[in-house]
């Protein structure tokens, strides 16, 4: 009998980080992926790597990415949204919220609301050459504000956006990630 597929997040720790994760959760994963088609593909998705190395990186990176609408006839429920972000886009549904990814065609974060009218930022993927990178998340709005996170570790996966506000995901058009070096080499 197939398990459940283990979560986005344990998923890019089994990749990045498995020291973070116990023995039996890593033994689990495994096995799983010797069964689970849809896993291994993301798994092989989040370890593409760029060829970069740490010398060649700056100590300070920006990447400035418009917001991408879903199309309407998505068959991706919002619950699924985030497994739909896991995937190769070219062979699964766009997610069925407002998302941005890079030139490659990856998805990297989705823009979301939560009950308490908080629009945040889900990050999908990001590179592991940006492990040791310190960021802030500038969301740009259909109306000409800005809005800016506090900076975070690269192990923060949802960031708050924008405190209680009229504002809708689909109102932000554009987001900038600005990457900081933790350790300067």
């Amino acid at each position: 009998m197939l398990e459940a597929c283990p979560s986005s997040e344990i998923l890019v720790l089994y990749v990045d980080a498995p020291e973070e994760l116990t023995d039996v959760t890593v033994a689990s994963v495994s096995r799983h992926l010797k069964l689970c088609l849809d896993c291994r593909t993301k798994v092989s998705w989040l370890q593409e790597a760029e060829k970069v190395s740490d010398e060649e990186m700056s100590p300070e990176v920006s990447i400035r990415l418009p917001v991408m609408l879903p199309e309407k006839d998505s068959s991706v429920s919002a619950a699924d949204s985030a497994l739909a972000a896991s995937s190769y886009v070219d062979k699964h549904p766009v997610p069925s919220v407002p998302f941005f990814r890079n030139d490659l065609g990856d998805i990297l974060g989705e823009i979301g609301q939560d009950l308490r009218d908080r629009i945040f930022v889900n990050i999908v993927h990001l590179p592991s050459r940006l492990r040791d990178y310190s960021f802030q998340i500038v969301g740009f709005a259909r109306d000409g504000s800005t809005y800016l996170t506090d900076p975070t570790t690269s192990r923060d996966r949802i960031i708050a956006l924008v405190e209680r506000s009229n504002l809708t995901p689909t109102d932000i058009v554009e987001v900038e990630l600005r990457f900081k070096r933790i350790f300067p080499g």
